[in-house]
């Protein structure tokens, strides 16, 4: 286990490429990945079974925009805070982006390439979010997880994905399906992905 506990706000600089395969936690300063404007360099490999866990609002930055990159075949996950964690470099997905609270904000490039993404939904008030700053293609699976205890109610609405447009479809989806006659109803609008809670009919049999 890789940890990263520095002082907010105050990058701290990977000048070469780490690959990993086991756990990078970052607890609390961000992650500079800086190539020093050199082409491979400042890169983070998150290789299959890889975790990389944003576990506070902090963000992974860039030093010189257009050379860092982080390429994610494993996990790369928000799972605390409630603000915002950007991540300021390209980022191509292979893997699965998991946002369990507050928002991931992925300000530059993001190319998906088979990869899945999976949010939580906390309460009728909290839930993971991701934000991309430019067009998204789908790709990949979609996965929806509620916190223990929580039930939502019919009606609800949760926005999860915005973006400035997008193109293709998920793969599949799962987590749809709520108990009882409750589910989560995929909508994708022009600039935003959002779930809503509905009701199967009386007597019908989930077919998610």
């Amino acid at each position: 286990v890789l940890v990263l506990a520095g002082v907010n706000g105050t990058d701290y600089a990977l000048r070469g490429v780490l690959t990993n395969a086991g756990t990078v936690q970052l607890v609390s300063g961000n992650l500079q990945l800086n190539s020093g404007c050199s082409t491979g360099y400042g890169q983070l490999i998150n290789l299959p079974g890889g975790l990389v866990d944003l576990q506070a609002d902090v963000s992974i930055d860039r030093y010189c925009s257009g050379y860092e990159l982080l390429v994610n075949q494993g996990t790369v996950r928000k799972s605390g805070g409630t603000g915002t964690s950007p991540i300021n470099v390209a980022f191509k997905n292979a893997g699965l982006v998991d946002a369990q609270t507050g928002v991931l904000y992925f300000a530059s490039s993001f190319a998906e390439a088979g990869g899945g993404f999976s949010v939580r939904i906390n309460d009728a008030t909290s839930w993971g979010q991701m934000l991309f700053s430019n067009a998204l293609t789908f790709g990949g699976p979609f996965t929806v997880t509620s916190s223990a205890g929580y039930i939502p109610t019919a009606g609800n609405q949760f926005q999860v994905l915005s973006f400035a447009s997008s193109s293709g479809g998920f793969t599949a989806y799962y987590g749809l399906h709520l108990g009882g006659r409750l589910k989560f109803a995929p909508r994708l609008n022009p600039k935003d992905f959002s779930l809503e809670v509905g009701t199967y009919p009386v007597d019908a049999s989930p077919t998610l």
